[in-house]
């Protein structure tokens, strides 16, 4: 049946969804490694030639839907495409068993059924997965299918993300850049037997990359987890616990959901905060000025240049100082300036997911004056990085929104840096 797929039928999926994670053979490759440590070696022996031929089966074909790109007639779009494509799988496998070479329609009904299931939408309790005859063997569908799902859900440390980089950060859609920075940060996994327990385990280099780490964690594998949690171990497969090691510190299930919960509280919070300051004028003025300046000002120095009244100087100060992008220096004239390096990649990394959603508005410009602004705090380093997205920007498809006006600016910027 392999066979069946060589000639790239396995990367079809790219055509399709290029920016997802990667469904293709080394996915499929990669599944099979982790199923032969999810299930205990006391336990593989029991399992029946049928069923690991399902098995083994299905890891190659669960993903064969996301090579599709029409369903009943009608073209799909790449997103409608991931949405059936277990359902595209399933019907290919019924229709085309006999090319796929499967020994018989049985075969068929229950691979496809398997394959289907790998979506944790998929309810596995209906009667149609219960045990049933398959040639010689008796054949479990519901755990081979529970097995299928959550190796597939473990498969999702940075081999998944293999094309991560900084022009796939600003051109993909928010969901699959957020699966493919969660990806990124995880390192592999870790099986204790003894202790039935699963560790994810993963580094960030800053808040962002934890909180989104924790999200896949929560949403996706915890959830994965807990939709076969129950049938593994009705078939003696006793994997109890999930744990995500992070930075060196390890959060089960419980603490994960609540010190996620508190991070995107944190980071909703402050998002809004910071797009509420940027989003005034005067704000960004005065921002501008204590950028170019490079030192401290005063309040009443601060509202002479600017030719403003201090009350409305001091408003805009304070709105800036408790967002964290302006220091408030002590004295007996205290003065104001911009923040350090480290303060900024801070705030751009929590602020990293609003500034997207500005960036897939058409609202590019935003994202560039604003960090036009605090330019001067970065390092060699970080402005290298900056340069190079205003490189990717010109080539992002909404940068024929921006008026001329802005386009000439975002390449003064580059020119200039």
């Amino acid at each position: 049946m392999v066979d069946n797929l060589n000639g790239g039928k396995l990367e079809l999926w790219r055509g399709n969804n290029p920016n997802l994670t990667d469904h293709g053979r080394m996915h499929c490759e990669r599944i099979l490694q982790i199923l032969d440590k999810l299930i205990p070696p006391e336990f593989s022996k029991d399992l029946s030639c049928t069923s690991l031929y399902l098995l083994c089966s299905a890891v190659w074909l669960h993903d064969l839907g996301m090579g599709f790109n029409a369903k009943d007639g009608k073209k799909l779009t790449p997103a409608e495409v991931r949405q059936y494509h277990h359902e595209l799988a399933k019907t290919f496998i019924k229709d085309r068993w006999q090319t796929l070479s499967l020994p018989s329609d049985k075969h068929a009904d229950a691979l496809g059924l398997i394959v289907f299931a790998h979506r944790k939408s998929i309810p596995i309790d209906s009667n149609e997965y219960n045990s049933r005859i398959i040639g010689p063997d008796e054949v479990s569908i519901r755990e081979l299918a529970a097995l299928l799902r959550f190796a597939d859900a473990l498969d999702t440390d940075y081999r998944r993300a293999q094309w991560f980089d900084q022009q796939y950060r600003i051109e993909s859609d928010s969901e699959a850049r957020k699966h493919h920075l969660a990806c990124y940060c995880i390192g592999g996994l870790r099986f204790e037997l003894a202790k039935k327990t699963i560790t994810i385990e993963a580094v960030s280099h800053n808040m962002y990359e934890k909180f989104v780490t924790l999200w896949k964690f929560v949403t996706d594998l915890i959830s994965e987890f807990e939709t076969v949690r129950t049938t593994l171990i009705d078939h003696g497969i006793l994997w109890n616990h999930l744990d995500l090691n992070i930075d060196g510190k390890i959060y089960g299930e419980f603490a994960a959901k609540e010190e996620y919960g508190e991070i995107k509280g944190n980071r909703r919070h402050h998002s809004a905060n910071i797009a509420y300051a940027l989003s005034n004028e005067k704000r960004l003025k005065i921002l501008e000025y204590l950028s170019n300046l490079g030192t401290g000002l005063s309040l009443t120095d601060l509202a002479d240049k600017l030719k403003m009244t201090t009350p409305a100087v001091l408003k805009h100060l304070k709105v800036l100082e408790e967002v964290g992008l302006l220091v408030k220096i002590a004295g007996p004239r205290p003065a104001w300036k911009t923040i350090g390096s480290s303060r900024v990649k801070e705030i751009l990394s929590c602020f990293e997911e609003e500034i997207m959603k500005r960036i897939e508005a058409g609202k590019l410009f935003s994202k560039v004056q604003m960090k036009a602004l605090i330019f001067d705090a970065l390092d060699e380093r970080e402005r290298q990085e900056f340069k190079s997205d205003l490189v990717h920007l010109e080539h992002t498809e909404v940068y024929h929104l921006l008026t001329e006006a802005e386009k000439k600016k975002i390449q003064g910027w580059a020119t200039f840096f």
